[in-house]
């Protein structure tokens, strides 16, 4: 009896993940094709305000990101620190922009509503102006067009945010963490969400080189006090009938975590984060009319995928033990069935990081692949501890991730290969 239970559990996890294995198959097959977005003029009368949302941060980081930012080509702008910063040295270094008459420096006392919190109370200081809202945080460093190229992306007026490629490529040599990185975000943000915009389905923002308009902003109440704001803002979008667009041709270079402790306090912020989320939203999207069957599906599964860490684990532990020390699971799974879905699971993140290098042109760096799996897997216990308590409790810890300010390379435009 006790043999048979576990090998229906076995079985039925088994099946479960090769569900979301066969979903990233597809998306990177749909990602595969020569997709091309839509480029029309931007908005005539848009004015743009870039918050900066800055929490003690060193001054090398504060001067390279606002250097970049005041080399803005598009006309119509103005540049808000949003600072929650006790460090003086991040203080000192607004010194020597103060008298910039394209950038404000909002200060706080507080936390309170962490990042969303002190984004909000930025925007109380805005020029009257503005339509929309563009965010960078401390470690991007955008190119003079990008603000152009993502206003251009409203294709429609069921377009609410748009969501550039997030190129973590200026430290990415630093470390192995920074290469596993490199390797994760890759996979991600050039084979699954590319697909996702085509399909027209739901799409998380990611909190930095991004733009939102004004009025669906204030439709939905601004951003929420929570330590997943980005993710919280994207769900609120779709509720309300609109869309995210997702272009990986928009690229801002960006940082990765060089430590591992780093990597592990990042993943188990965006754990706690999304649960919540999990909580919050899961009743509310699942009636939702504004919402397909596919966009309901990608947001159960992005919300719920941390939860899944452990048994996750579990079954590549069986599956793999199965494989190579058969007398030690005999009881678990039929050799015949271990063996290739033990293959299907696990080609997935060498297939998804290798369709990303290939089209961000970066094949050169696919030994690093097998870096990002083991960052995955060492991340899996702490992710699962981190969803396990946002889901419990309700409530989260902001956790900055620190960057160093380090680069391997300058940040250059080069085009993806489609």
């Amino acid at each position: 009896m006790a043999n048979s239970a576990v090998t229906i559990l076995s079985l039925g996890l088994s099946l479960l993940f090769a569900v979301y294995a066969t979903r990233y198959y597809a998306y990177s097959i749909v990602t595969l094709r020569n997709w091309k977005p839509v480029d029309p003029p931007p908005e005539e009368a848009a004015f743009v305000t870039i918050l900066l949302p800055i929490y003690n941060e060193p001054a090398r980081l504060i001067n390279r990101l606002l250097n970049a930012c005041v080399g803005t080509e598009f006309p119509r702008y103005e540049i808000i620190v949003a600072d929650d910063s006790s460090d003086p040295e991040t203080l000192r270094a607004y010194n020597a922009w103060k008298d910039n008459p394209r950038v404000k420096i909002v200060h706080r006392d507080t936390r309170e509503g962490f990042k969303g919190g002190a984004m909000n109370n930025a925007l109380r200081y805005a020029d009257p102006r503005w339509t929309h809202a563009v965010i960078f945080d401390a470690d991007y460093v955008p190119m003079p067009d990008t603000v152009f190229q993502l206003l251009s992306r409203f294709e429609d007026e069921k377009v609410a945010a748009v969501q550039g490629y997030q190129h973590h490529d200026l430290n990415d040599s630093e470390t192995w963490v920074t290469r596993g990185a490199r390797v994760n975000y890759t996979a991600w943000q050039l084979t699954d969400f590319p697909a996702r915009s085509v399909l027209k389905t739901f799409i998380p923002l990611g909190g930095s080189a991004m733009i939102v308009r004004r009025k669906v902003l204030e439709e939905v109440e601004m951003f929420s006090p929570t330590i997943a704001e980005d993710w919280d803002l994207s769900v609120k979008i779709h509720l309300k009938g609109y869309r995210v667009l997702y272009d990986d041709s928009i690229r801002v270079s960006a940082e990765c975590p060089s430590r591992l402790r780093q990597w592990l306090r990042q993943q188990m912020r965006w754990a706690e984060g999304t649960t919540i989320l999990f909580r919050k939203y899961c009743w509310k999207v699942l009636k939702s009319p504004n919402m397909g069957v596919q966009a309901k599906m990608n947001y159960l599964m992005d919300v719920s995928i941390y939860l899944q860490a452990v048994p996750m684990l579990l079954v590549s532990i069986v599956l793999a033990s199965r494989v190579f020390w058969p007398s030690l699971t005999a009881a678990a799974l039929p050799y015949y069935f271990a063996l290739p879905l033990l293959v299907y699971l696990g080609a997935v993140p060498f297939t998804s990081g290798a369709i990303g290098f290939r089209r961000d042109g970066a094949t050169r760096k696919l030994y690093w692949l097998p870096l990002g799996l083991l960052l995955t897997y060492i991340a899996m216990p702490f992710a699962a501890y981190s969803a396990f308590k946002g889901f419990v409790l309700n409530r989260g810890t902001f956790t900055v991730t620190k960057k160093t300010g380090v680069e391997s390379k300058v940040a250059e435009p080069v085009e993806l290969v489609r």
